[in-house]
This record gives structure tokens, C-alpha cells and sequence, in this order.
């Protein structure tokens, strides 16, 4: 889990809020704060019998959306994704394409992952790795709370569903 770990960890440093105490606190909210950042993260998978190098940019538009006494509640993120995965033995290379959303509810300590997080098609072949649907992590030990969906990536293959995607 490398590879979605390190994806992970780019967005919530990125992330950081504080939840307020009480629903009472949210009546009066202010108004959300947008945000926009890009990013590329290049990194390689041991994969055993070669090396999936990879280059994954994001575009990601932010939302802070803030109670009456500025805590920050929740931040929503939304994320345009793209990434060239490159066989280092034979160079067979998949690409991806992907939406979808972070929301961090910083109230109930949860960070909600939605849409097509990941996905690979193969020309010929179709869909070689897909990861679409809703998952609910605990914010603090991000233990799944909620899985809905198909999840080749994120129910426990990890990395190894891209090395198995571009292993030809």
C-alpha cells in the first residue's frame, strides 16, 4: 500500500484542521475558503520481477469550511488524477484517469474517499485495475469503517494490483 499510502499522506499534510465541539457551533458558519494546488509525486514499486516506476499528477480543488467561531469543520477536496505506470523490464506502460473526492470530517474523525480513485484500461483488454465506489476511514487509525463499491486497490491488494495491472 505504498503507492496510495504516499497519496494519502501528500493530502493530509496537506489537510490539517481541527473539529469543533458541538453541532451548536456550526449555526452561524462562515463562508468555505476555496483553495487549489497541484502536485506530482514520482516513485517506483518493487514489484519482484521488475520495477513499476510511476508518475501520478494531481489537480485538486479545496474547500475549508469553517464553524461560527472559525474552527475549521470539514475540508473537501476534490481531485483530478492522472498517471503513466511504466514496466522498467519490457516498458509496457498503463495509464490512469481518475475523480474523486477527500472529504476530512474533523467533527466525527472521519475522512470519507469517493468516486474513481483508481483505474487502468488496457487497449484490447479493458478495465485491468478499477477502485471505484465510497470508503470510510477512521481519521485517527484509519481503520475502513464503510466499503461500498469495487475496491481492487483499496481492500487490501495495494501496490500489488498495479504491479499484477502492468506486469506484461
Amino acid at each position: 500500500m505504498q503507492r496510495v499510502a504516499l497519496a494519502v499522506v501528500m493530502v493530509v499534510t496537506g489537510a490539517c484542521g481541527l473539529g469543533a465541539d458541538t453541532i451548536a457551533e456550526r449555526t452561524n458558519a462562515l463562508k468555505p475558503v476555496k483553495g487549489h494546488l497541484d502536485f506530482v509525486v514520482q516513485d517506483s514499486v518493487d514489484c519482484g520481477t521488475f520495477i513499476d516506476n510511476f508518475t501520478d499528477y494531481y489537480s485538486v480543488d479545496t474547500l475549508d469550511f469553517y464553524d461560527s467561531n472559525g474552527v475549521n469543520t470539514q475540508t473537501v477536496w476534490h481531485f483530478d488524477h492522472t498517471s503513466d505506470d511504466v514496466n522498467s523490464v519490457t516498458g509496457y506502460t498503463l495509464h490512469e484517469k481518475d475523480k474523486n473526492t477527500l472529504t476530512f470530517d474533523w467533527i466525527n474523525g472521519t475522512i470519507t474517499w469517493r468516486g474513481k480513485i483508481f483505474s487502468m484500461i488496457n487497449k484490447g483488454e479493458g478495465m485491468v485495475l478499477k477502485d471505484v465506489g465510497r470508503v470510510i476511514l477512521d481519521l485517527e487509525t484509519h481503520e475502513v469503517l464503510f466499503s461500498g463499491g469495487r475496491h481492487d486497490v483499496l481492500s487490501g491488494a495495494g501496490d500489488q494490483a498495479f504491479c499484477d495491472a502492468i506486469n506484461h
